[in-house]
């Protein structure tokens, strides 16, 4: 199998959505916390020798502050 360089890694999260307690505000900032398992990970061939990574993330608890 030939060695990879890793040119990004990044993180994506196997749901679409969490449910909230309360309404957020467009065009306010946010630190969002998650805590979850990485359930998967997937390799993109960049075609240059080089390879991007994902982690794929379920989430289990999500903090959002102001």
């Amino acid at each position: 199998m030939p060695q990879f360089n890793i040119n990004e890694l990044n993180i994506k999260f196997s749901q679409g959505k969490s449910n909230i307690i309360n309404e957020l505000e467009m065009g306010k900032d946010y630190e969002i916390t998650v805590r979850g398992s990485v359930v998967k990970s997937e390799d993109s061939d960049n075609q240059d020798g080089s390879i991007d990574r994902c982690f794929v993330i379920k989430p289990e608890i999500v903090v959002i502050k102001e």
